[in-house]
């Protein structure tokens, strides 16, 4: 993005000021990438699960939920590496709807089981594809 800036300056040194479709496109679709992955990356933490609760390490304190209230376990396409993101669904203590990424460990089969066991209608999707807008 510095390199086109510079560009359009030099530019408009010589001649009035234009900036190519490409370069608009450059402009404003980077910085919405950059916010996407910020999100994305910034809303993952740190767990652990034991049989009744699923431990959310944040940098304000600890969140625990009960494996009962966990609904949703979904395989995204995001990933870190090697890892891919998962996206737990639960209902909170008001009732209320919320979501969580996590990059789990090899314990993720453990979890699902722990899970299944507390509650039996869990959705639980291992695959998912480019155009799930539900990442």
């Amino acid at each position: 993005m510095l390199f086109i800036y510079a560009q359009a300056v030099r530019n408009e040194l010589r001649a009035p000021a234009t900036i190519s479709r490409g370069e608009a496109v450059i402009l404003l679709v980077a910085p919405v990438g950059i916010w996407l992955v910020y999100r994305v990356i910034n809303s993952s933490f740190a767990t652990a699960f034991d049989a009744s609760t699923l431990y959310l390490y944040k940098k304000l304190g600890t969140e625990q939920i009960p494996l009962n209230q966990v609904n949703k376990i979904k395989f995204t396409m995001f990933r870190v590496g090697y890892q891919h993101y998962w996206k737990i669904g639960y209902f909170d203590a008001a009732n209320q709807q919320q979501s969580v990424r996590i990059i789990p460990s090899v314990q993720l089969q453990a979890f699902e089981q722990a899970v299944r066991q507390k509650n039996p209608r869990v959705e639980v999707s291992n695959w998912s594809h480019s155009f799930d807008f539900d990442q």
